[in-house]
């Protein structure tokens, strides 16, 4: 596998002969540890504790502040670590941080799982066995954690199998930009979302991969080439319709010139990660036990972000999305009008919807608004409070997401058939940057069409008009029309809270709160909702990546 050669390398370049030391940042020791294998990973292991307890129980005072930089850290894998070994000795020093007299100058981290939308029992164990194990031991080797958005996705191994080939290929293997580049791309798309912990995780990444710290000060400290894509990041990410081949023009051409490879490459980042935040925001993800306490105290995060008690589709206060996530799932997913709205869509599925359609209007450029137009505008420009520890990556900050209008002037309708994936967008990517089509194929096409035919508690069922759905509903949003897609079939299929919370996952993701997860009017489990979420970040990636290309084409042509 693709993962499989990235942290052979990785393990390669943290590798010293010289024993870590207690006196390192923690995660660089820590991860220099963790880069061996077996009998040697947890020798070390055992030794750098040692250390850290016999400091601490000859100089508690000095080695307080240590013990503490450690601890979350230790903790996590102690935790989430899918090496037994590695689980064992540190939930040993666990035992003895609660033991031992320096505990009162610890502070350890709470442990409410990978998602504060419901309980950690709900989600794949991290010891799990066979194909997911491996996963898991694949992702771990590559960066020295298992990511919580990643522990979501292991509900569909082979969609996660997917998404890590991709991500592999896409931010460490052989390409167009240099591999800090792309992380700080990275960290440039996820802060138009506020999204703190992908922020938090990429520039992990960034500097463990040769980065500048001095860039992490902001755009104003990064090489005039990466603040010139600013404007680009801002367009794909909140209204793409806008951007034209002029945008394009003005980043090939000049002093600090980008090529098309690495603009084509850019534009496979940006898309990604920009929509990854409604993968990460809509499944309520907390951040790993020790970048929780990495997280800034004066501003938000997303597990406040998540819980937002003001609803921009209303505007009005929504107490119940303070739920704690150990509530009952049952009394939160199974009300009677659940149960009612579940029963007619399982009626629709298995039956057609053939009569609700042709009873509906049939002009194609109504139906194509209207299928975009009944949840209403998200207001949010007054509401947004923009993280002020993450506005230094963004660039213009007062650009943000507004509905496409299917009668403007200034942009039109992006008709799929002149510009398609399979056709046009995947032969550009191919050409500019190759090897990455095929695996983003693959993982379009496999979203797609995955399905385990289930609809809650309901087996053999067809889903594939409600999956459809939910993909030409956001690239309905896009503004992308699909000719040979029946949109009357959107409204029939999608319930108005499923299309509410399908809007915030690909447009507003920052404003979803846990009473969105849980009110869908459809009674699913966690997993069914994290197939809609996953089906929705996907769809918004390939329109982002669609209207980038074509821009891109315009240029060329």
């Amino acid at each position: 596998m693709a993962s499989t050669r990235g942290s052979l390398a990785r393990a390669d370049s943290l590798r010293r002969t010289e024993r870590p030391s207690v006196v390192e940042d923690p995660r660089i020791a820590l991860n220099r540890i963790l880069a061996y294998d077996g009998a040697v990973r947890t020798s070390l292991l055992e030794q750098l504790i040692k250390e850290l307890e016999q400091g601490a129980e000859t100089s508690p005072d000095s080695h307080a502040s240590i013990i503490q930089s450690y601890a979350p850290s230790l903790f996590r894998l102690s935790l989430e670590c899918p090496y037994s070994d590695v689980r064992r000795v540190c939930q040993d020093f666990v035992d003895w941080v609660k033991q031992s007299p320096i505990s009162q100058n610890i502070d350890l981290p709470q442990d409410i799982g990978p998602s504060m939308f419901f309980p950690k029992t709900a989600t794949v164990p991290v010891e799990a066995e066979g194909a997911t194990r491996q996963l898991f031991e694949d992702i771990f080797a590559t960066l020295s954690r298992i990511p919580h958005f990643q522990w979501l996705m292991a509900w569909y191994p082979d969609y996660l199998r997917r998404f890590i080939v991709v991500d592999n290929f896409i931010m460490r293997q052989q390409g167009p930009l240099p591999i800090p580049w792309r992380h700080y791309l990275a960290i440039m798309a996820a802060a138009r979302h506020d999204c703190y912990y992908l922020v938090s995780l990429q520039e992990q990444e960034f500097l463990a991969n040769g980065g500048s710290p001095i860039w992490l000060l902001g755009l104003d400290y990064a090489p005039p080439k990466l603040r010139n894509i600013a404007q680009l990041n801002a367009l794909l990410c909140h209204t793409p319709w806008l951007i034209t081949r002029n945008h394009v023009e003005n980043l090939v051409k000049g002093a600090d010139a980008w090529s098309m490879g690495e603009l084509v490459h850019a534009l496979v980042l940006l898309s990604t990660f920009h929509s990854l935040c409604g993968f990460i925001y809509g499944m309520g993800v907390t951040p790993e036990l020790d970048l929780a306490f990495d997280a800034p105290t004066n501003t938000e995060s997303e597990s406040s972000a998540a819980a937002r008690t003001t609803d921009p589709l209303t505007q009005t206060s929504d107490s119940s999305s303070k739920t704690s996530s150990s509530t009952s799932l049952s009394a939160l997913d199974t009300a009677p009008s659940d149960q009612d709205a579940t029963a007619g869509m399982l009626q629709r599925l298995k039956n057609g919807a053939s009569e609700l359609i042709s009873a509906q209007e049939d002009d194609k450029a109504q139906v194509f608004e209207k299928a975009g137009s009944e949840v209403g505008a998200l207001d949010v420009m007054g509401t947004l409070s923009q993280c002020a520890d993450l506005s230094r990556f963004t660039g213009d900050a007062s650009l943000r997401y507004v509905d496409f209008n299917v009668k403007s002037a200034e942009y039109s309708i992006f008709r799929v058939q002149d510009y398609c994936w399979e056709d046009h967008g995947y032969e550009l990517v191919n050409q500019f940057y190759q090897g990455a089509a095929q695996l983003l194929d693959d993982e379009f096409t496999y979203i797609y069409n995955m399905t385990d035919q289930t609809f809650g508690e309901n087996r053999g069922i067809d889903t594939l008009p409600f999956r459809r759905a939910v993909w030409y509903y956001v690239h309905r949003l896009y503004g992308m029309s699909h000719d040979d897609y029946d949109y009357r079939e959107v409204n029939v299929f999608l319930p108005r809270e499923v299309k509410a919370f399908t809007k915030k996952i690909a447009c507003t993701p920052e404003f979803i709160s846990q009473t969105d997860f849980h009110n869908l009017i459809l009674k699913l489990r966690p997993e069914e909702k994290c197939h809609i979420i996953l089906l929705s970040w996907e769809a918004k990636r390939q329109a982002e990546l669609l209207y980038g290309l074509h821009a891109v084409m315009k240029h060329m042509s």
